[in-house]
């Protein structure tokens, strides 16, 4: 559910970030060598040939570890897909220290920005919790804070966001990438197994 909320969270950031400014030229197609739209079988033999590491083979979902992305590991990637296409592509990295957790978030974002152009950055605090108060990553951990940067101004509708994450109470850097058009098939597909789960 967590990860459907992720998603429409997304959807509309695109939304109101694409009517609020002018699209760039440029138009995000995938990444990590993944084309959005390619079927399971075209992934995993891209995968293989890059040395990936299956670690988990699903349905809709394939999992790698330990998968060179640049200069740094991603110790998992995952590649998700609706009707046998590509739609999304998440890589989770670990900090080389939990303390290095706003340091490793900052370098995925300056390359992607490098790339891409400058992001949409959004740091929203709860609780008695602030922005530079120093524990900003307790806050996460604990669910009363979000880091994240937005790439959403493609001309194909798709985005990139950055974000530190925690799982089973690690901190993590999230690096994801979406589909502007197949993301829809996604939601639509969540939403009707949520509803048929009743």
């Amino acid at each position: 559910m967590k990860s459907l909320v992720l998603k429409s969270i997304l959807l509309s950031i695109m939304i109101i970030s694409s009517i609020s400014s002018l699209a760039q030229e440029v138009e995000l197609k995938g990444a990590m060598g993944l084309t959005f739209g390619s079927n399971k079988a075209t992934v995993k033999k891209i995968m293989a040939s890059k040395g990936a590491i299956l670690m988990s083979d699903k349905a809709d979902i394939i999992a790698y570890t330990d998968f060179p992305i640049g200069t740094l590991k991603a110790y998992i990637l995952f590649c998700k897909f609706v009707n046998d296409k590509l739609y999304e592509i998440v890589a989770n990295f670990d900090p080389v220290l939990e303390a290095k957790t706003q340091e490793r978030y900052d370098e995925i974002c300056e390359i992607i920005s490098s790339k891409y152009g400058k992001g949409d950055s959004r740091r929203l605090f709860t609780g008695t919790y602030t922005d530079g108060d120093g524990f900003e990553m307790q806050a996460i951990r604990l669910g009363n804070a979000d880091i994240a940067t937005f790439w959403v101004n493609f001309k194909n509708g798709s985005g990139i966001i950055v974000e530190i994450v925690s799982i089973n109470d690690a901190l993590r850097v999230k690096l994801t990438y979406q589909d502007g058009v197949l993301i829809d098939d996604a939601i639509k597909r969540d939403n009707l197994k949520n509803v048929s789960d009743f």
